[in-house]
């Protein structure tokens, strides 16, 4: 039994440890990956929706292909079931950086009975951007990196990024522009590099076409539309092309319109037509550039006289824009627009009165349009206008007083106005008509006690006067012996009636339009269709041609006279006088007002003159003043010109002071600064930087330094290096000194700074000498002619004390650096003037002092007895200016025992040398 028991215990023993050798081995030795070959499908797309084909796929950093022309890739993949797989998908090349994107997956065997069911539904190769489900869940699962739900290796990449292309700006002679303002499609995007280059980033088609504008101060304006793609490089030479913009127009009873269709031309290539309102904008290039003289010829279309025009420019590299101004007028002047407003009745309810005002309105209207020369409007209309504008059309002895010159709207509708009433007086009717025009001027005037059957012809009286008083205008239209005007019309123009020739212009010191009073006429023959006129007096240098505008002078009733005239020029925020206001009178200097802000003049009666005011920090103001019969004094009113300062700073946060006001922190662009024009101080701090302060002119009604103009604030790193010097920290000192860049307004401080820490705190005389030099070379960039002496005099310090330190080392660098110590040293004798008064003397007895020591060094290295006579002479200047009360000063009284002994050096050779 035991036997039994034994051999039992035997068998389960070996079996045991069979199951454990077993089980051992099993887990040491490596099983054979189980491989699986799959179809792997990517689709990637952009952050907005568009494809993105040639993006580069890499799996587990294994570059495997990339993505076709609709963003599509598809390959069959060997994977091992269990290891984890890298997705990794970009594309940063050819205009292109779009990702990376990255996703994660661990392969696995899929059952049979999933793939069957699968095949069964249908529903292998469903994929979501075909309508699996909606755009949220698609988003969703584009996080996850998948496309389909039901295709294990199907992935969905959606990469974020931006295409570009290039900008490359260059100016006269291809020079390559800094700071030149970019802008696409209206958009600001930035500013050229040092290179005068400019990457423009984008999205959404990958080709298009984009409205490109280049500008930069002080050079020609460059705008075009180019057809952009990814990395496509866009040179533009802004010298080569000059934006132009035309402005083509008539006037007409001082309404100013465009002239549609006007041809310009430069060097018979049509270059653009002008539109409805008369403007065109074009494009003019030149490969030679566009710099020198243009000539522009203007053709206005049939009709118009002048019928062409030619403009010489003399274009300058620093023109932004041409801007051309031109008139031209139809040769048959339109008919000016008359309203004639309702008689008012006084006395209500009275219809007897009321038949008499309508008879009166009725008849006015009716013999002005028999006359064909004016164009009755309709008075509703007129009334209805001029409520809106708060004006109360009624007669009244102060009629002169409406005028609507001022009022576009108004002026295009209506040229004069006719205005009358009614009322009873005993058995007679007392009838008042008065007629105005848009200058406020009485055209005429009637007051008549009259019987029924004297109403009748009161319209007929009306229309006369007013037909022989209306200013009525017309044009030259032909020139030879004599000068013809054509007017539209015959009606009322007789012999003997004056007419003023005016030419209109843009003036550039208003900016607005004007006239300006070039001939005056006299007609002399009215038997033909044109009134033949002669010349009574003419513009100095002027040339008589056709297309002068004309304008018959107002009615003289009584004898002209010399008439005095005073002016008086207020400010319009105070009423206060202006004085030292320039006055300038038909375009001539009269003077000055005076402490009143008055000046007074001669001027003819009968007549209008043109009155120009001008005062530094005002807005020039233009008027036309009409000269009665008797002198007269005028108020003339001139406004403080206004600006909106709108400034930024690099960094933002900036604190603006305006003249040591507090105005706000930068950036001030929303709600502007409003100053009065003139000179303000500026200044812009930030806690840390380095402030900003300068003195701005303000003359125009926006002033910007915003954009590439925003006020750049630099690191105040000099001063911190200044704080650091102080407590001892030199070395660090001389590390932020170096952070100081060219563009830094300290960096010439801050090289002649680590100059001097070189010589004087480290005596590393070899590094003072480079940023010695470095800080001269600079200086004479930035500041011209100005000389830097006391620079001279350390540089000179270094060269010395480098000569002594090669003394017994290098004799022929020791000999070149004494040298160069007394050339510099010379500059600093020479102009000794510009060193500060306080320490001239001083500097200049060390000049002697070196340069004696450096040329008997130079003797005693060289044994040339040249520099032994250039030392004597030397040492002969330093005693002659030397001040025996410097010897009080130690340092002044060593370096005398000093230059002693080494005169007497000098002494004993040349004894010894005789």
């Amino acid at each position: 039994m035991n036997r039994i028991n034994a051999l039992f215990l035997i068998f389960i023993s070996s079996a045991l440890l069979f199951l454990l050798i077993f089980k051992y081995i099993s887990l040491n030795v490596e099983k054979e990956p189980q491989r699986i070959k799959v179809p792997l499908k990517i689709e990637v797309y952009r952050a907005d929706r568009h494809p993105l084909p040639d993006a580069d796929i890499y799996l587990n950093q294994r570059f495997i292909g990339r993505t076709n022309e609709h963003g599509f890739f598809s390959r069959e993949v060997d994977l091992i079931v269990g290891q984890k797989y890298t997705i990794h998908i970009e594309k940063d090349r050819d205009g292109y950086v779009y990702g990376p994107w990255e996703t994660h997956f661990i392969p696995s065997v899929e059952k049979e009975r999933s793939k069957k069911r699968k095949k069964e539904e249908g529903l292998e190769n469903v994929n979501i951007l075909e309508g699996e489900s909606d755009i949220l869940t698609e988003l969703e699962r584009a996080k996850l990196g998948r496309a389909s739900l039901y295709e294990k290796y199907h992935f969905l990449a959606i990469l974020s990024g931006y295409m570009f292309y290039n900008i490359k700006v260059l100016s006269h002679k291809g020079k390559e522009i800094k700071g030149a303002k970019v802008i696409i499609n209206g958009k600001y995007e930035g500013a050229t590099d040092e290179r005068g280059e400019f990457q423009v980033k984008y999205e959404g088609e990958d080709r298009r076409v984009d409205k490109i504008e280049i500008s930069k101060e002080g050079e020609h304006l460059w705008m075009d539309e180019i057809e952009i793609a990814p990395n496509k490089s866009i040179v533009i030479e802004l010298n080569k092309m000059l934006i132009i913009d035309a402005h083509i127009l008539t006037e007409n009873y001082g309404v100013i319109s465009g002239v549609e269709g006007a041809v310009i031309r430069i060097n018979n290539r049509i270059m653009g037509k002008t539109d409805k309102d008369g403007f065109a904008r074009f494009r003019y290039r030149n490969d030679r550039g566009v710099d020198g003289n243009l000539t522009l010829k203007l053709y206005f279309p049939r009709g118009y006289i002048p019928s062409k025009s030619t403009k010489n420019y003399y274009i300058k590299k620093d023109l932004p824009k041409l801007i051309v101004h031109d008139f031209s007028y139809w040769k048959r002047p339109p008919p000016p627009k008359v309203a004639v407003i309702p008689f008012s009745v006084q006395g209500r309810g009275n219809s007897y009165l009321i038949r008499n005002a309508l008879f009166l309105t009725r008849n006015i209207e009716d013999y002005l349009k028999a006359g064909k020369y004016y164009r009755v409007v309709d008075s509703r209309k007129i009334q209805e206008l001029f409520k809106q504008f708060n004006i109360d059309i009624n007669y009244s002895k102060n009629i002169e007083k409406l005028k609507w010159m001022d009022i576009p709207i108004l002026k295009k509708e209506v040229d004069a106005l006719i205005i009358g009433n009614i009322q009873k007086a005993g058995n007679y009717l007392s009838v008042g008509v008065a007629a105005v025009g848009y200058d406020g001027v009485k055209i005429m005037e009637l007051n008549s006690r009259v019987s029924i059957r004297e109403l009748r012809k009161i319209p007929e009286r009306v229309v006369s006067l007013f037909t022989r008083r209306f200013q009525v205008e017309g044009l030259i239209t032909y020139v030879s012996k004599n000068v013809y005007i054509n007017l539209g019309s015959k009606n009322g123009v007789k012999a003997g009636d004056i007419f003023d020739g005016y030419i209109n212009y843009f003036d550039n010191l208003t900016k607005k339009y004007a006239k300006k009073r070039v001939v005056k006429l006299k007609v002399m023959d009215t038997s033909t269709f044109l009134s033949g006129c002669e010349v009574e007096s003419i513009s100095e240098g002027y040339l008589l041609e056709p297309g002068v505008k004309v304008k018959r002078t107002r009615e003289v009733v009584s004898k002209k006279e010399i008439v005095n005239i005073t002016i008086r020029v207020l400010s319009s925020e105070k009423n206060k006088p202006v004085a030292g206001a320039n006055v300038y009178v038909n375009d001539r200097w009269q003077g000055q007002t005076d402490i009143s802000g008055k000046i007074s003049f001669s001027a003819t009666s009968y007549t209008d003159i043109d009155v120009l005011i001008y005062k530094e920090s005002y807005i020039p103001n233009r008027v036309e003043i009409k000269v009665e019969d008797k002198g007269k004094s005028v108020k003339i009113k001139l406004q403080k010109g206004k600006t909106r300062f709108y400034v930024e700073s690099e960094p933002e946060g900036a604190l603006v002071f305006v003249d040591g006001i507090f105005v706000g922190v930068t950036p001030i662009v929303k709600k502007p600064v409003v100053l009065d024009y003139g000179f303000h101080l500026v200044e812009v701090e930030l806690e840390g930087y380095r402030g900003y302060r300068k003195y701005i002119k303000f003359s125009s009604p926006k002033i910007k330094l915003t954009g590439n103009n925003r006020i750049k604030l630099f690191k105040d790193l000099y001063g911190e290096a200044e704080n650091l010097y102080n407590r001892g920290m030199v070395r660090k000192a001389l590390e932020v000194l170096k952070k100081i860049t060219p563009d830094h307004p300290d960096y010439l401080k801050a090289i002649s700074f680590i100059g001097y820490i070189y010589l004087n705190d480290l005596k590393d005389y070899s590094s003072a000498i480079v940023y010695y030099n470095r800080f001269l070379r600079e200086s004479q960039k930035r500041s011209g002619a100005v000389v830097p002496v006391y620079a001279y005099y350390n540089l000179g310090q270094a060269y010395f004390n480098r000569a002594e330190q090669e003394y017994y080392i290098d004799s022929e660098s020791s000999i070149k650096n004494y040298n160069k110590a007394i050339y510099s040293f010379s500059v600093v004798r020479e102009k000794r003037e510009l060193l500060p008064a306080d320490k001239r003397y001083k500097v200049f007895i060390n000049v002697l002092f070196y340069t004696a020591v450096s040329y008997q060094k130079i003797y005693y290295l060289s044994n040339d007895r040249n520099y032994l006579i250039r030392a004597y002479n030397s040492w002969i200047d330093y005693f002659d200016f030397f001040d025996k009360n410097l010897k009080k000063q130690e340092f002044y009284a060593e370096q005398y025992k000093v230059a002693q002994s080494y005169f007497n050096e000098i002494e004993r050779i040349r004894s010894e040398e005789k």
